[in-house]
């Protein structure tokens, strides 16, 4: 049956479609490797025009394993010898080709000793031959034979086909259609990019089918899709037994298995699995290539006839485009390195979904290489195909300052947020052959930024999650810029004591403080400059105190040495007087300490009050 359409997927498998018309009484038969039927049985469709239903498929089937093993009443590996081999056939009846003459027999033993020999029973009784001397042996058993060689296919690996019968003639004559999987070597894609100038590129796009298969591929209708759908393995060829019953058991653990074969490589939502059905081949309209998507598959459908001989590829065109392109230099700021790359910017404007694949850039003759990734209608996408030569970037010390913007009191903690500004300095250089004019040229600087970073020069720099590109245009020969990060960080400090008014004082008068915090510190300031007046009120008294007594004691030792002395009575009393009013002034600096030592505490609790009514 005629081979007319065949769609390529991304996860190794396509999907083949025959046609052709039946005329009564024939049976319609494909040849298919026995690797392959298990595809063909789970998937395997056919429909016709006759409008009756098929009749049935009939085909060889497969033995079971331990069927295929018991019929091979020997083994072999690789150091068997012909000796080895017979004696494994005890019983079978062989002829042997000895000195120009023929004898036949079955096989009794093989002894070993100097050589091999074989003792065979033949018509005339035993004979003890020496295996050394036999040109030919060959078993007459058919069957021995054949299994023989069924032995050594598989051990060559080699595949075996059956044929199936795929029909039965319901009677007349009909246009029968067939569809089946099978695996395949997955299609590539591979592009060229010839820059034009005038921001224009013209793009060039290849799929690279394989045809694997023993059947030339004449005129026929091919499709290739970057869809995955899901394949499970199922072994429908070979026939399954059941074992007997067993006594129940309980299991010391249940694992869980997965018959998919490509559960690691499919990522795709349920709308488009059960969108399959309308990226079949012929269901797509276009010139030399359509290209088509569905939810999140895309494919390309060549519209003229492809010819591919067995065990060939060929190269199918998919897209012949002028898209507009941008060309610029790339600099890596985190990978280290120097040396800028010579870049490109594709804007996809040729309506087709792109594969992922190679492409080879050309500007005024080859250029280099890059990968693109999947670039949907209307996408860019930037690639990197080779060194500028020539300029080197170079990275000058880094300057860095922290700012205090807010504080923050949380269960009688100080919390400060600082705001630091991290300054990237860079310098270009670029040598420029004498006689040559330096036109400018836009540099792309790429760097990666740590969580809560946020970038603010240049102005015209852009982020996507943590990888931001800043753009700078090269003017001369040596050039500087700056790229500038900000970033926020809180630290703890130390809390408010009424003693010690300086991170109040501090706060207040620092203007990138949010006005509402500056308000509701000023109460505080003022209990800490009252607390510190009381403070230093008492330390005045406390020194004068001090004083007075050191006067007193002075008076109290002059009295002591004059008490014996009539003639100094006068003088005694006027300084017991003195003592007097010394106790006196004392008693004074006693009740003001009792007073400031009041107020400090007073104002203590209205400190802790005030502390309590923070919210910032």
């Amino acid at each position: 049956m005629p081979l007319k359409r065949i769609t390529f997927y991304k996860n190794g498998v396509a999907y083949f479609e025959r046609e052709g018309a039946v005329t009564p009484g024939r049976r319609v038969i494909l040849d298919v490797p026995a690797a392959e039927m298990d595809s063909l049985l789970k998937s395997l469709l056919i429909t016709d025009d006759s409008g009756g239903p098929p009749q049935g498929v009939r085909y060889d089937a497969a033995d079971a394993p331990q069927e295929r093993e018991a019929s091979f009443p020997f083994s072999l590996d690789s150091n068997s010898s012909l000796a080895s081999l017979l004696a494994q056939m005890r019983g079978a009846r062989v002829a042997l080709s000895m000195g120009g003459h023929q004898i036949a027999g079955r096989i009794v033993s093989v002894t070993y000793g100097p050589g091999a020999r074989l003792l065979l029973l033949t018509a005339g009784g035993l004979k003890l031959l020496d295996l050394d001397q036999a040109a030919s042996v060959h078993f007459v058993d058919p069957g021995l034979n054949k299994k023989l060689n069924r032995f050594l296919d598989n051990q060559l690996g080699a595949e075996m086909t059956t044929q199936q019968a795929l029909l039965i003639d319901p009677g007349k004559a009909h246009l029968l259609r067939t569809g089946y999987i099978e695996d395949v070597p997955v299609w590539k894609s591979s592009y060229r990019l010839r820059w034009m100038g005038k921001k224009q590129a013209y793009l060039q796009g290849w799929a690279i089918v394989n045809n694997d298969t023993r059947e030339n591929w004449k005129n026929v209708h091919v499709s290739v899709t970057a869809g995955r759908p899901i394949a499970v393995n199922a072994s429908l060829f070979a026939p399954a037994g059941v074992l007997p019953a067993l006594p129940p058991f309980t299991p010391r653990a249940a694992p869980t298995t997965s018959n998919n074969r490509f559960s690691s490589q499919i990522s795709i939502q349920a709308r488009d699995a059960a969108d399959l059905t309308r990226l079949v081949p012929g269901a797509w309209n276009g010139k030399a290539a359509a290209g088509n998507q569905v939810g999140a598959l895309y494919g390309y459908d060549f519209v003229r006839p492809v010819s591919i001989r067995a065990h060939q590829a060929a190269m199918l065109p998919f897209v012949q485009a002028n898209v507009t392109a941008q060309k610029f230099w790339m600099f890596f700021a985190d990978r280290g390195g120097t040396r800028p790359w010579n870049a490109i910017r594709i804007h996809n404007t040729s309506r087709k979904t792109l594969d992922g694949g190679v492409v080879t850039v050309f500007d005024h003759g080859y250029a280099g290489e890059a990968r693109i990734r999947t670039l949907k209608p209307g996408g860019s996408q930037s690639i990197r195909y080779g060194w500028v030569i020539g300029t080197h970037v170079k990275s000058e010390p880094t300057a860095s300052k922290r700012f205090l913007i807010d504080v923050h009191f949380r269960n009688q903690q100080i919390i400060e947020v600082y705001k630091i500004r991290t300054t990237l300095n860079y310098r270009v250089v670029t040598t420029t052959p004498a006689k040559a004019v330096f036109r400018p040229r836009k540099l792309d600087i790429r760097f990666s930024l740590g969580s809560g970073i946020h970038a603010i020069a240049p102005l015209d720099t852009r982020c996507a999650k943590s990888i931001c590109d800043a753009n700078v245009v090269v003017n001369g020969s040596v050039q500087r810029f700056a790229i500038v990060t900000e970033q926020t960080e809180e630290a703890g400090a130390n809390g408010f004591v009424i003693g010690d008014s300086s991170n109040i004082r501090s706060y207040i008068k620092n203007r990138r403080l949010p006005e509402g915090t500056r308000e509701q510190l000023k109460p505080l300031l003022a209990i800490c400059s009252e607390f510190a007046d009381a403070t230093s009120g008492l330390t005045d008294s406390y020194g004068r105190e001090m004083a007075l007594t050191q006067e007193e004691q002075r008076i109290r030792l002059n009295i002591y040495a004059l008490r014996g002395l009539s003639k100094q009575r006068a003088r005694m009393n006027k300084m017991a007087d003195k003592l007097q009013k010394l106790d006196a002034k004392i008693h004074i600096e006693h009740k003001k300490q009792r007073q400031l030592v009041k107020r400090q505490q007073s104002l203590t609790d209205q400190f802790g009050a005030a502390l309590k009514k923070l919210n910032f």
